[in-house]
């Protein structure tokens, strides 16, 4: 627990700073505006995410071409749920070890490639609509404790991972965009991303898939007490993220499973990292006076989540859950609180439906 406060307020310190260095794009005069763009933030407890972006370029009049290499690595902390049979372990199954569902894996992620606007957006100044093209990749080594020889992702049937796994893909979609976010961090418009990430096996030596994602986020400003002040005072505002997913193929990793899994709170969702999810996140934000900073601000969350998963016929079905929390949120990106989560039809490996206390340590959608 000492472990997890401390790298908490470490993930806040470096949030802050990462996030203060970037600067707010619109006090500067376009002229001055740099071409390079660099962000470094924590993505977890140890692993972090690098952000190199260079707009220097205009392929298009009136619109930006960023050219970006994203590289994200560390160590983590992932569950597992088959057994060595690859059959989905549900709650109540004889002999469970929560200890033997964890493995822990140390990672680097890469992402080349280049973003093209089409059209611009002079309300909030970036593309409004904007294609792209990745070349992905990733090195993973998976840590195998001696300790613990009943681990289940190193007995399941398929171990083509077992070992560790380098792998790449081709990415490639379109996105649109119109949300903006002001100096009290509320969010206002609606954005859209529509992406296809194939990974065929004349690339990988343990993977032949694709993945297609669609994603729809929808955030409506509710009340913002004097919204040109600097410090916020007071404001609410909904956020609703809609998600869809499905991937296939003659070997799905698992950590393209695991993004492809059912998005909600209250469960381990990795139980449910199925070929096909569509997943709908709804949540209300009321956030008090700042603290200190004007992007400090603590605040409360409500929330309402549903899923549904199919893997096979005798593998499917609906997840609900609710819940609530108290946070910090930190430049309207990230968040560190307690919540209080449950789930309404279903059951945890514990037995339970419901969490309390959760650790938060959560970037909003």
């Amino acid at each position: 627990m000492k472990e997890k406060i401390f790298l908490g307020i470490l993930i806040i310190i470096l949030s802050a700073v990462s996030l203060s260095a970037e600067g707010p794009e619109d006090e500067k005069d376009e002229e001055e505006q740099s071409s390079i763009y660099f962000l470094f933030h924590p993505i977890g407890f140890i692993d972090c995410m690098a952000e190199f972006e260079y707009t220097g370029i205009p392929l298009l009049e009136g619109t930006e071409t960023v050219f970006g290499l994203n590289l994200t690595g560390g160590w983590v902390s992932r569950n597992y749920f088959l057994d060595i049979s690859d059959a989905y372990i549900l709650p109540g199954t004889s002999g469970f070890n929560s200890e033997d569902a964890e493995f822990k894996k140390i990672y680097l992620d890469w992402q080349l490639g280049i973003r093209q606007g089409f059209f611009w957006n002079e309300r909030i100044g970036e593309n409004l609509l904007e294609g792209f093209i990745y070349y992905n990749g990733c090195y993973e080594y998976n840590i195998n404790d001696p300790q613990r020889p009943q681990q289940y992702f190193f007995n399941y049937s398929g171990s083509a991972e077992a070992d560790g796994q380098f792998q790449t893909s081709v990415e490639f979609g379109g996105a649109y965009n119109d949300v903006s976010i002001n100096d009290h961090s509320v969010k206002e418009g609606i954005e859209a991303l529509l992406q296809l990430d194939c990974g065929p096996d004349f690339l990988n030596r343990s993977a032949d898939y694709y993945h297609l994602n669609t994603e729809i986020k929808v955030y409506i400003p509710i009340i913002d007490i004097e919204p040109e002040r600097g410090f916020n005072l007071f404001n609410i505002y909904l956020a609703e993220r809609f998600k869809l997913g499905y991937a296939n193929g003659d070997y799905v990793p698992v950590n393209v499973r695991y993004d492809n899994r059912a998005d909600i709170r209250g469960v381990e969702r990795e139980r449910f990292n199925t070929k096909f999810t569509v997943t709908n996140n709804l949540e209300l934000r009321i956030n008090f006076p700042a603290l200190f900073l004007p992007a400090l601000m603590p605040g409360f969350l409500v929330y309402f989540d549903s899923a549904f998963y199919f893997e096979e016929a005798g593998y499917q079905g609906f997840l609900i859950s609710t819940g609530a929390g108290l946070y910090l949120d930190i430049f309207g990106f990230f968040q560190v609180g307690v919540r209080l989560d449950y789930l309404i039809n279903d059951f945890k490996m514990d037995g339970k439906k419901l969490t309390f206390p959760g650790l938060m340590f959560q970037f909003q959608f």
